[in-house]
């Protein structure tokens, strides 16, 4: 014990003889006081005292007790109030290399949880278009197992439901009918249909309302009844009209894995690191997993690294059609790939410069590309490989940009020291004082 635990020791043990005299003295002189006045007052004014100190001491006793707000956990197990315990993924393996195949196997879909999600998507798109009436196509797409608890998984949902509509179709169909809404146009479509389907998913089919967010694009979530092999659980979907990435995404993966199974573990991998370490909060400003992946298969495409490229230009109509495997032998191992996924980033590639595309396969400069750049703050340039010339990153906050720089240099930095997979997931404790 130090100098300064001793003093207060023994300070608190000489004040406790003090409190302890005062305790006793107070209450006999205010029962005292108390007496002598009532002594003096008359009867009936006693008799009105005293059923207020009835009434008043009855309603204290019935009064509920509020009990203290528990932090929000997102998805995750809570840290305890006494000690704030940040939290890793629980591997058993000791090497590396082991613990990125762990994570991998944990993390990829088997075939219960692929036919428990098509079966939840084939019910919604029975619901959207017999009961709603409605002229759609109903799609659902998820990175990995939506099944695995995961931080995150309440705020950005592994499961991304895609309604698409014509929605000129639609608004010259329901316009008549929406006459006593006279901000109904063709903008505020997708609204109205998003409130349409919450509605009849809430009311006759066991969804719960989890998050209604009106930004860029309008996204609903919802924690979903799933039947997942003999138990009945909740999963949180997501649902958007006509959001274009949770498609071009699925299209990117299928490409990696006719090109080379092994970049399609590594953008699982990456994803998965996003998410325990907070960088993929679409509405704080972060970059949604459709440009995390593209980030991820343009590393494989323009390391000059020896052994690279892993993978071709992503070409062709479809962007996803690949006619060779292109895989080949290749020596390099996934953790290596991952590795060198933060090392790329972090000390290889210009942000101020340079642009990611995933159609050229190269590496080139953003002024070349004749992309538009957001603003200087967030120089990261993008190009929708399904849409050329489109700059994807007008999403992104100064803020969340600079701190996914940082991500980068601190994920390298901890690859280059051989540290355990588990502390380069660790989850910010951050995100729970400000949830």
């Amino acid at each position: 014990m130090n100098l300064v635990d001793m003093s207060s020791a023994s300070t608190g043990k000489s004040f406790g003889k003090v409190s302890t005299v005062q305790a006793l003295i107070v209450p006999l002189l205010a029962c005292s006081v108390v007496t002598t006045l009532l002594a003096y007052l008359p009867s009936d004014i006693l008799l009105m005292v005293l059923a207020a100190i009835v009434a008043w001491h009855s309603y204290e006793t019935k009064k509920p007790n509020k009990k203290a707000p528990q932090p929000r956990t997102f998805g995750c197990k809570s840290a305890t109030s006494e000690t704030a315990v940040t939290l890793a993924p629980t591997l058993k393996s000791t090497t590396f290399d082991e613990q990125i195949e762990e994570m991998i196997t944990k993390m990829t879909p088997k075939s219960e949880d692929i036919e428990a999600v098509d079966n939840l998507v084939r019910s919604m798109h029975h619901t959207i278009i017999n009961e709603l009436s409605l002229d759609a196509a109903v799609c659902g797409f998820a990175y990995a197992n939506p099944f695995v608890e995961a931080p995150l998984a309440k705020v950005e949902p592994e499961i991304s439901v895609v309604v698409n509509v014509d929605l000129a179709r639609y608004h010259q169909a329901h316009k008549d009918k929406q006459n006593k809404q006279p901000d109904f146009t063709l903008e505020s479509a997708p609204k109205n249909i998003i409130r349409r389907i919450k509605k009849c998913l809430l009311s006759k089919h066991d969804f719960k309302l989890r998050r209604f967010i009106f930004a860029e694009s309008t996204r609903l979530m919802l924690n979903a009844p799933v039947l997942h092999g003999t138990a009945k659980q909740r999963v949180c979907v997501q649902i958007a009209v006509n959001n274009t990435f949770p498609i071009h995404g699925a299209k990117l993966m299928d490409f990696c894995t006719k090109s080379n199974p092994m970049a399609a573990d590594l953008v699982l991998l990456v994803q998965q690191w996003t998410r325990w370490r907070a960088i993929c909060l679409v509405d704080k400003g972060d970059l949604p997993p459709y440009i995390w992946t593209i980030l991820a298969i343009f590393y494989l495409q323009a390391n000059k690294a020896p052994h690279f490229p892993v993978l071709p230009a992503v070409e062709g109509e479809a962007r996803a059609n690949v006619h060779q495997n292109h895989a080949g032998e290749n020596p390099l191992t996934l953790s290596e790939l991952f590795k060198g996924f933060f090392k790329f980033y972090a000390r290889e590639f210009d942000f101020n410069t340079e642009v990611v595309a995933v159609s050229d396969g190269k590496r080139c400069k953003w002024k070349h590309k004749l992309l538009q750049r957001p603003h200087s703050d967030t120089p990261l340039c993008v190009e929708d490989p399904f849409q050329c010339g489109e700059n994807l990153t007008s999403c992104v906050s100064a803020q969340r940009f600079r701190l996914l720089t940082q991500e980068f240099s601190r994920a390298d930095t901890l690859c280059s020291s051989n540290a355990a997979l588990a502390t380069l997931f660790i989850f910010p404790e951050h995100i729970y004082e400000q949830s």
